[in-house]
């Protein structure tokens, strides 16, 4: 593996996205390692098992999705990596589906003209940076005490809307987090996102509501500011998937609106 790449790792590594994230940091440097020393061939599930996880010696990927949750979080944190504090990095990490492969990629640059006779550099990882769009931490709220009809909600709910931002016009990075890592990091969550590079933080709480409803609260801060985008609540009556459904639609459409509007009342340059 070339000394670019190496760098690239250490650089991802000493970055705060990572540093509070030491099992994703963990799994990260065993690709990067484990593909330098087999020539970038193919590293299976019992590999990530036996060398990166705390997995037992039996492990079974047949019988468990251990392995292959924790490289989609990867997959996630790189993700959420290279569209805000790696936007402008050099070298591009990725990983195939199972058996896993790193591919390691240089930043496509070419040189273009930006319509004032002057040459403007573009990459890969900064196309994200030219669109001004924000990047977005959900947290997901605490549905613990939910009846049992509802348990499950938020965490459902923060994984919809996180796939349905992703592909949206109004940020360029949804990452849930859950409740209990917030509680991990004992830091408040608009510190977290502030130290993880997101531009916007939404964080919920359902409350019961009579016998049989629940409330969904949603409050979305902008980080840099320390100033609220919107705060509304919307009351859950279904059960299970239709619930998740109904509210992670919800909160779409209000935090569409909000960035939408916030982009209005910008000018030029100026929106973020």
């Amino acid at each position: 593996m070339s000394h670019d790449a190496l760098k690239q790792l250490q650089r991802m590594l000493d970055s705060r996205l990572f540093i509070v994230r030491p099992r994703m940091a963990a799994l990260l440097r065993f690709f990067v390692e484990e593909s330098s020393r087999n020539g970038g061939g193919p590293i299976t599930q019992q590999s990530v098992a036996a060398h990166a996880l705390p997995l037992p010696d039996d492990f079974q990927p047949t019988k468990s999705a251990y392995v292959r949750t924790h490289v989609a979080r990867l997959r996630r944190a790189l993700r959420d990596y290279y569209a805000t504090i790696g936007r402008d990095d050099p070298i591009i990490f990725s990983l195939t589906p199972g058996p896993y492969q790193l591919i390691v990629a240089e930043a496509q640059r070419r040189e273009r003209n930006n319509g004032n006779g002057h040459a403007a550099t573009t990459s890969a990882t900064n196309v994200i940076s030219k669109r001004n769009l924000p990047t977005l931490l959900l947290v997901a709220p605490d549905d613990g005490a939910c009846l049992d009809g509802h348990k499950g909600i938020g965490r459902d709910v923060a994984l919809q809307l996180a796939a349905s931002l992703a592909g949206s016009p109004f940020v360029t990075a949804a990452g849930p987090l859950t409740r209990d890592r917030v509680a991990a990091h004992a830091t408040p969550v608009v510190e977290i996102a502030s130290q993880w590079g997101y531009d916007y933080v939404c964080d919920s709480s359902i409350t019961p509501d009579g016998a049989s409803g629940l409330v969904f609260t949603a409050t979305a801060t902008d980080v840099h500011h320390g100033q609220p985008v919107f705060e509304d609540s919307t009351t859950i009556r279904e059960d299970g998937h239709a619930a998740a459904d109904g509210v992670a639609g919800w909160l779409f459409h209000r935090l569409s609106e909000a960035f939408m509007m916030q982009r209005m009342d910008t000018h030029g340059g100026t929106e973020r």
